[in-house]
């Protein structure tokens, strides 16, 4: 009780104690500068940039650059250039493309991370790249593929497979997941066919495996 009698005093952290959150952590929930998502993402800008500096053509990575620096091409990699299973989530079309898959990884990512853990998220993320790229050649081994989503659609399998689970629980919730569900859907199939070496069976191929 408070001296006067005026009911239950409530404690006020001090400033010091209090948690302002940063606009990064408004956007991106759970965001961290140590995590494995945000520097693979920061890595991927700075080839993005590396790519245009080795050869661009109307403001995007050329073709020809593309292949240089490892998307992914069947006839190459049935001659032994398995790197190119790997190099593909490193590389985008364009702007656009790059900007994305960043936004996309990041959203879900920090979560995700922080549920699974640093090890076990990047494992995560690798394979499902790796898997979903061995999908997409398996499929259209004449097709120069590209695009961080090699791994970042794999993760919405993880999250899909824990929203079908977990459905029963989710209560109230349930209306703003199928709003992100539906976002994520549309925003995959856009995307897919915005530019012709943005890999599409890669997308689906990744998101079935996770």
């Amino acid at each position: 009780m408070t001296p006067g009698g005026l009911g239950p005093m409530r404690y006020v952290a001090p400033p010091s104690m209090m948690h302002n959150e940063t606009f990064a952590e408004l956007i991106f929930p759970g965001f961290g500068s140590r995590s494995f998502i945000w520097r693979v993402s920061c890595l991927q800008v700075l080839e993005f940039i590396s790519s245009l500096a080795v050869g661009q053509q109307n403001g995007a990575p050329a073709t020809c650059t593309l292949f240089l620096m490892g998307a992914s091409w069947g006839p190459s990699i049935a001659k032994g250039g398995l790197w190119r299973l790997i190099a593909p989530m490193g590389l985008h079309a364009n702007m656009l493309h790059l900007f994305f898959n960043i936004f996309f990884q990041l959203r879900m990512g920090f979560g995700m991370e922080r549920q699974f853990g640093f090890k076990k998220f990047m494992s995560l993320y690798m394979l499902c790249g790796l898997v979903g790229n061995l999908i997409s050649v398996a499929v259209d081994p004449f097709k120069l593929a590209v695009g961080a989503s090699t791994a970042g659609f794999g993760l919405v399998g993880v999250w899909l497979a824990e929203i079908f689970l977990s459905w029963h629980v989710l209560g109230p919730h349930r209306d703003r997941t199928m709003v992100w569900v539906a976002f994520v859907t549309v925003g995959c199939i856009v995307m897919s066919t915005m530019q012709p070496n943005i890999d599409m069976f890669g997308h689906f191929g990744r998101a079935g495996y996770g």
